[in-house]
């Protein structure tokens, strides 16, 4: 077996990674506490926004947050190669978009499955330009990229050589086999999700795009094990901040089994060990930091400076600030509701609801439908500047 071992049994933890599976558990049940389901739905499309720009900076993608929504608002740099990396985001949020799509319309579908994982690739590379589309070998040569489709030629990153070409089938396989959650006691998730992530490395079962597809699937791991934490914390912005560190891990994992101590599989337990804590460590530190991040209080008062901030800027009136704020409290108001909270005329109430729409600060099913809150660039940029920075 290829990817054996592939998980660590309870008395293999370390106490780091038994801490952190404690603080995981904990944190992905706090995230989005006290705040309402339309307003954790909004946040959640930051985040993604916020994760996709860390992936792919990983890749060498420079766009910053600000441009990724400009891109999926339509406005794209002037530049050609600008233009591009807003393009690669865009791919990577449709295929994001894709995945999470298929695991909710199939419940029984895993992550591991190869179709999906050949899907998520297809739907990422055929939204790029064919110009895109190119992967360099370590000779140097560039050598096109057929979407979805496994990697037919040797691959060398750094000093790690990824398993030979025709091995990848049977070991795609077995990481389906070995990582369904439908077959892992509950007990493994986290475990799992650690270990399926260097493991799909190790494969290195694309000619490009690996370090996309392995942290889309990872993500999809997530919410099929059931730690996706209404998708309010982002994996990738860990391991982007602490690269040296991941690179390091993961090269530890890559190593064979040292001898009859180093377990029993073919590659080393005492590397998948420590990156398996290394990894679950920087997964609890990105949940703690968006509990605190989402601190109802804390983004209300967040929320409440950059109105009054627009409002004297001509830009917005108390009526519609009282609104707002109870809005984004209770998650989803009646337009007849405007009355009664901004004590405005009933001829008022269309024209504060237009104008809130104008604004982009909230959002209506139709004409005359209930209104939800919207977080749009600058508001984006109040309640979460980390982000922004």
């Amino acid at each position: 077996m290829y990817l054996d071992p592939y998980l660590l049994s309870p008395d293999q933890w370390t106490s780091a990674i038994a801490e952190a599976r404690d603080r995981i558990i904990a944190g992905t049940g706090r995230l989005g506490a006290g705040l309402p389901a339309p307003v954790r739905e909004e946040l959640s499309l930051v985040l993604e926004i916020v994760n996709s720009s860390y992936s792919n900076a990983m890749e060498g993608n420079p766009t910053r947050v600000g441009q990724i929504f400009d891109a999926k608002e339509g406005k794209l740099a002037g530049t050609a190669a600008e233009r591009n990396f807003q393009l690669e985001h865009l791919a990577h949020l449709h295929a994001s978009e894709i995945m999470r799509r298929r695991l909710a319309e199939n419940p029984s579908l895993s992550p591991a499955d190869s179709s999906f994982l050949q899907e998520i690739h297809r739907e990422f590379y055929t939204k790029l330009p064919e110009s895109m589309r190119t992967a360099t070998l370590g000779s140097g040569e560039k050598t096109p990229i057929v979407p979805g489709q496994w990697r037919t030629l040797a691959a060398t990153v750094g000093r790690f050589h990824a398993v030979d070409q025709d091995k990848i089938p049977a070991c795609m396989e077995e990481l389906a086999q070995a990582y369904d959650p439908a077959r892992l006691n509950p007990r493994d998730a986290l475990m799992a999700l650690a270990a399926s992530h260097h493991r799909f490395l190790w494969v290195h079962p694309f000619p490009d795009g690996n370090g996309r597809a392995v942290r889309l699937f990872t993500e999809a791991m997530a919410i099929r094990l059931g730690y996706a934490g209404h998708h309010l914390y982002s994996i990738s912005r860990g391991l982007a901040r602490r690269r040296r560190e991941y690179d390091e891990a993961l090269g530890e994992a890559d190593a064979p089994r040292w001898n009859d101590l180093d377990g029993r599989g073919n590659l080393s337990l005492k590397g998948l060990a420590g990156f398996c804590e290394f990894f679950l460590e920087v997964m609890s530190d990105q949940i703690d930091f968006m509990n605190k991040a989402l601190d109802p209080e804390a983004l209300a008062g967040r929320l409440k400076d950059h109105l009054q901030a627009w409002k004297a800027g001509g830009r917005i009136s108390s009526s519609e600030i009282k609104v707002l704020l109870h809005l984004f409290k209770v998650g989803e108001i009646r337009r007849g509701d405007i009355r009664s909270i901004s004590g405005l005329e009933r001829r008022q109430i269309s024209r504060i609801a237009a104008h809130l729409l104008s604004l982009g600060l909230v959002r209506s099913g139709s004409s005359k439908g209930p209104l939800r809150p919207r977080i749009q660039r600058d508001l984006a940029r109040a309640l979460l500047p980390e982000f922004f920075e």
